[in-house]
């Protein structure tokens, strides 16, 4: 039974950075990272790269601290069975927020597939 409810809160805790990381996204492109992309391809690959990494770091900080709050999102099935939400490393991974997020973001898709292109 705790396997079960671990499947589930894995689902509910990516479910909500799924949600929280598409709000970032629309965020992050709409106010932060507010530019035209029409001297991007003019661009050298090395300072396309340069910027890229600047908005991938960017979206890294952002969603560290996005994440610690969702940690203390209280789960709804926390202590039936004896299951502890605080106790599994799969549910603290942060990188799915991050992920999620820069695959939503689409100045940092534009700028990978231009990086992409030229490669």
């Amino acid at each position: 039974m705790k396997s079960f409810i671990l499947t589930i809160d894995i689902f509910f805790i990516t479910t909500i950075q799924l949600i929280t990381a598409f709000c970032l996204a629309f965020g992050l492109d709409k106010y932060i990272f507010q530019e035209s992309h029409e001297n991007d391809e003019h661009t050298s690959s090395i300072m396309l790269l340069l910027e890229t990494c600047l908005f991938c770091g960017i979206v890294g900080v952002v969603t560290y601290f996005i994440g610690i709050v969702i940690r203390y999102i209280p789960f709804p099935l926390d202590g039936w069975y004896g299951y502890k939400h605080s106790s599994y490393d799969e549910v603290k991974l942060l990188s799915i927020l991050s992920i999620f997020t820069i695959v939503f973001c689409d100045s940092i898709q534009y700028k990978l597939t231009l990086l992409k292109e030229r490669l």
